[in-house]
């Protein structure tokens, strides 16, 4: 009986050291996650890009320089037609149709859409509003996860962003703690070790 009530202490103490443990572990663990998603732009606050005027349709870009075709030189004071999204005419002089929406150009340049082929967007969608503002038009994202697909579609529906392509999260065979730890806290970076986990990632990406 005393034996029992001997014992009888010490599983009590032996249950609540393990909830302590679960507890501090899972708290640890949330703790570097949201540090994870905050050095990764988790946390900015996304700016409204409704503010930003959208202009669809027919266009007449007028007065602008050009890039000439060998990319050598701006061809200055030309009109530009778009229609459905595609050069219509590049010229000097051009009668503007009345469904086209005329943007002066004056002053300044036009060149082809520029493309990134190396990115890391990560969770920063405002991102995808700076690659248009500079210029970029589309981009190639190299460690992809399943959000990049939802701004891919959020663009293809009218958001502001550049066309995206997307590979698949870093698959790596690296050995140690390091590894094991950040393919567990950084779904980017997946880690397997043996031939038979790494080709089943490969299918499932």
């Amino acid at each position: 009986m005393k034996v029992i009530k001997f014992l009888s202490p010490i599983r009590k103490w032996l249950f609540g050291t393990l909830v302590m443990t679960v507890v501090l572990a899972s708290a640890t663990f949330l703790y570097f996650r949201s540090q994870i998603d905050h050095v990764l732009g988790a946390n900015t606050e996304v700016v409204d890009s409704s503010q930003f005027q959208v202009i669809s349709g027919n266009l007449a870009i007028t007065d602008v320089s050009v890039l000439s075709v060998d990319s050598q030189t701006m061809i200055p004071n030309q009109m530009v037609l778009i229609k459905d999204n595609t050069i219509e005419s590049i010229s000097p002089e051009v009668v503007v149709p009345d469904e086209y929406h005329v943007i002066n150009g004056k002053g300044q340049f036009l060149i082809p859409g520029l493309v990134d082929s190396h990115v890391h967007v990560k969770k920063s969608k405002n991102d995808l509003l700076l690659y248009i503002a500079n210029g970029v038009t589309q981009i190639g994202e190299m460690t992809g996860m399943e959000h990049h697909f939802e701004y891919l579609e959020q663009i293809k529906q009218g958001a502001i962003g550049p066309h995206m392509f997307i590979a698949s999260p870093k698959l790596t065979s690296q050995q140690g703690m390091k590894p094991f730890l950040r393919s567990r806290f950084e779904k980017r970076h997946q880690n397997f070790l043996t031939p038979l986990e790494a080709r089943e990632a490969v299918r499932n990406f």
